[in-house]
């Protein structure tokens, strides 16, 4: 082998050894939870937090709400929430929001004496209790309109009668950038058999001329949620100035802490013991890494002589900051006593069936590892729910058999990096100097041609 094939093996050996070090280094740990979908065993020393549920014997459906304490020890989705008996052996849930919702079931019609602006809908002999109607105009035409609707019921196709809708207009506007679009609309419960629809034209726009592209009847249930309320501290008032509105009024600011980041709020319940006031208000959130954003803006008010219950702030998003600011615009006013602030957000519920012994259950949480675990139990739960257990729901406590995931070698050697890329530019560099070398050799060793 000659001194230049076994200079460029030295040379490619020590791009591989760099190569290969590197990416040991940088590689994240093997994950040995040994998750996986379904009802199957897994090592529950990678989970470091349980709570336990205790559930009667005798029980076949029962259910348990989620404590604030979870929020802040788990994932953000709740993926590694594991049930288990007594025995270790998993027990599938289904994890569901009781978020305030209604349930919407198409009833089927067909059309008949359709016009343009105008068709009417048989419900069928026996269609069943209805209650909302939706109507689709075509995009032809104007993009913005506010067109009138009339809706009227029948029973033998003959006699017809106007069902009373609330804000009758089908609308298409933008107002300030932001779509503003209504085509549902609910009425009093029905059993009529026949419905007729007619979009009148907007008589702010010029030849209007709508057509109604689709109707559909819907019975619509509403289903009740739960909600839970946060504990959250309120700290001192901070006096300022609302830099934010160009006369700069005066404000007060409270921040209020919910105690675990990641814990879910919908709205504050604010107690206020003034019994006469108008103020404006805004609500920012404070994220672990120093950002901010406002989730609600409006109007606090309270006239003398109404009840003295809390007040609503509702935010146009649920949120999972830990911490939220507060403020309130006083102008030339006292400040409000703000007594008592709750925090609320809608249950995270597990429903589960837990074995027929009952006992001692664990609810594990904690890692962050975790796949979701996608259990057939929760695809299958549908439906209405027969009522169902509460369970007791223990503290929370940690794993004794709990074993750190094992880190990589960049966290455990932070300079690991460093020194394998300063090792290997010395390498290159003397490789890279020993081929000068021996180029520089070579061209001096190489006769000169001469030119007669």
């Amino acid at each position: 082998m000659s001194r230049r094939e076994r200079r460029s093996r030295v040379f490619l050996a020590g791009v591989g050894l760099l190569v290969a070090l590197v990416a040991v280094g940088s590689a994240p740990p093997p994950d040995r939870s040994g998750a996986s979908a379904g009802a199957q065993r897994e090592n529950l020393s990678q989970w470091e937090y349980f709570q336990t549920v205790r559930v009667p014997a005798g029980i076949k459906l029962a259910d348990l709400i989620v404590s604030s304490p979870v929020f802040g020890r788990s994932k953000r989705g709740l993926e590694d929430l594991r049930l288990v008996d007594s025995k270790g052996q998993p027990i599938p849930y289904a994890l569901r929001v009781l978020r305030t919702s209604d349930e919407q079931v198409l009833v089927p019609a067909t059309e008949f004496n359709r016009t343009k602006a105008s068709l009417s809908l048989d419900l069928g002999e026996t269609p069943g209790e209805h209650n909302e109607i939706q109507v689709s105009l075509s995009d032809k035409g104007p993009r913005e309109y506010r067109r009138p609707l009339r809706l009227e019921g029948s029973a033998d196709n003959k006699t017809w009668n106007d069902l009373p809708l609330k804000d009758a207009y089908v609308v298409h506007l933008t107002v300030r950038g932001r779509l503003i679009e209504q085509r549902r609309f609910p009425y009093p419960p029905s059993r009529l058999r026949y419905l007729k629809v007619t979009v009148q034209p907007d008589r702010s726009l010029e030849k209007d001329d709508p057509e109604i592209r689709r109707a559909e009847v819907f019975r619509t249930t509403p289903i009740k949620g739960e909600d839970i309320g946060i504990p959250a501290s309120l700290e001192r008032r901070e006096p300022g100035r609302d830099s934010w509105r160009g006369e700069s009024p005066f404000t007060s600011a409270w921040w209020i802490d919910l105690g675990e980041e990641g814990v879910p709020c919908e709205k504050l319940m604010l107690e206020i013991a003034n019994p006469d006031f108008t103020r404006s208000y805004r609500v920012e959130t404070l994220s672990a890494d120093g950002s901010s954003y406002a989730v609600a803006d409006g109007e606090l008010r309270r006239r003398a002589g109404q009840p003295e219950g809390p007040l609503t702030i509702l935010f146009n998003t649920e949120t999972r900051s830990r911490r939220l600011r507060l403020t309130i615009t006083d102008h030339r006013n006292s400040p409000l006593d703000l007594m008592r602030v709750t925090a609320v957000a809608p249950a995270r519920q597990i429903v589960f069936a837990p074995p027929p012994e009952g006992g001692e259950l664990r609810l594990y949480f904690g890692n962050p590892n975790a796949p979701a675990p996608n259990y057939d139990f929760a695809a299958s739960l549908t439906g209405k729910l027969p009522p169902l257990h509460r369970s007791d729901v223990g503290h929370v406590e940690t794993n004794p058999e709990y074993h750190e995931p094992e880190k990589p070698l960049t966290e455990r050697w932070p300079y690991l990096v460093d020194v394998v890329l300063g090792a290997a530019s010395a390498v290159l560099v003397v490789l890279l100097l020993m081929l000068a070398r021996s180029a520089i050799r070579r061209h001096d060793a190489t006769p000169t041609a001469t030119v007669s």
